[in-house]
């Protein structure tokens, strides 16, 4: 199948802040604050006021997806929509 600017779902980046965990013993002064920046790639198959799904393999022509993911929107910095070159 070729790709065609016309299909369903978008190829979309998402770049969002995720939470940081830390473990074992480590000074508090040593302790990492800040949310780390992540960019994430897929098939944007839905968004609602709370989250955007993205799917990361997607058969086009039966509507099957595999490897579903959820970003909450308030972690959310920026989408962009992707386009493919030949």
């Amino acid at each position: 199948m070729e790709w065609s600017s016309t299909m369903k779902y978008p190829l979309v980046l998402v770049i969002w802040d995720d939470a940081v965990s830390g473990h074992g013993w480590e000074a508090i002064q040593d302790i990492d604050s800040k949310p780390h920046e992540i960019h994430t790639v897929g098939y944007m198959v839905k968004q609602t006021k709370e989250a955007v799904t993205l799917v990361m393999s997607l058969d086009h022509e039966n509507d099957y997806q595999n490897c579903t993911f959820v970003v909450p929107k308030g972690m959310i910095k920026e989408i962009k929509k992707l386009k493919i070159v030949k």
